[in-house]
């Protein structure tokens, strides 16, 4: 998902595929990132008690 990311807010490639989808693929990754920081937090707390 990083390179994806990565890949569509650079113009390193010509004729990007995901440059059209920039916003989306953004929200995506704060998205993921979101719910995988929640996820490790309920483990932690879980193993923790």
């Amino acid at each position: 998902m990083l390179i994806v990311l990565t890949i569509a807010l650079t113009d390193l490639i010509p004729e990007n595929p995901f440059r059209e989808y920039r916003i989306l693929i953004g929200i995506g990754f704060i998205t993921i990132s979101g719910f995988i920081r929640n996820a490790y937090k309920n483990r932690k707390r879980i193993l923790n008690v």
